[in-house]
C-alpha cells in the first residue's frame, strides 16, 4: 500500500496500544489484534515488531515513543485523518460515538458536568459518556506540540 493510499482502517497489535488510542482519537477506525492473522483486506497492521515481515497489509512503526509515532503517522498517512472525525470514536473499544439527549447523561456524570456541559455523546457498546472537557483540550495541546493541527473535539 503506498504512502498516498488511505486505508479504511489501522489494526493496532498489543505493541502500540498507546498509540491505537490515539488513533482512536483522531477519529481512526483501530481495531486491537492479537496478532497479524486477524487483519482484513481493508487495512493495515500497526506493529513495532520486527519478526513480521513489512508488507503492503503490514507497516512497522519506527519508535517506541508516542510523539515520534504519531508525527511519523501523520507523515505516512497523511490523508487518514480527517479534522471532522476527531473525537468521533470511543478510545476504549472503537465505537463511533452517538449523540445522545442531555438529559440522559443526567445520572451518569458528574453533578458539575452536567450542570456545566449541554452536548453528550455514548458509545453504544461500553456505554461510557464522553463531554467536550478539559481533556480532549489538552490532547489537543499535546498534538499541537508536536506538529499535528486538528479541529473537532467531541
Amino acid at each position: 500500500m503506498g504512502s498516498d493510499s488511505k486505508p479504511t482502517r489501522f489494526f493496532i497489535d498489543p505493541t502500540l496500544l498507546r498509540l491505537g488510542k490515539w488513533l482512536r482519537y483522531l477519529g481512526l477506525d483501530a481495531p486491537f489484534v492479537k496478532s497479524g492473522m486477524e487483519i482484513q483486506n481493508d487495512g493495515v497492521l500497526l506493529t513495532r515488531r520486527r519478526d513480521l515481515e513489512e508488507s503492503g497489509q503490514v507497516v512497522q512503526v519506527p519508535s517506541d515513543r508516542l510523539e515520534e509515532q504519531l508525527s511519523w503517522f501523520v507523515k505516512r498517512f497523511p490523508h487518514a485523518i480527517e479534522p471532522d472525525k476527531v473525537g468521533s470514536r470511543c478510545i476504549r473499544c472503537n465505537q463511533i460515538l452517538v449523540e445522545i439527549p442531555r438529559d440522559d447523561a443526567k445520572d451518569r456524570v458528574p453533578d458539575y458536568i452536567y450542570q456545566t456541559h449541554t452536548s453528550f455523546k455514548i458509545c453504544p457498546a461500553c456505554r461510557k459518556i464522553y463531554w467536550k472537557g478539559s481533556h480532549p483540550e489538552r490532547m489537543q495541546v499535546f498534538l499541537k506540540g508536536i506538529g499535528i493541527q486538528v479541529g473537532g473535539i467531541v
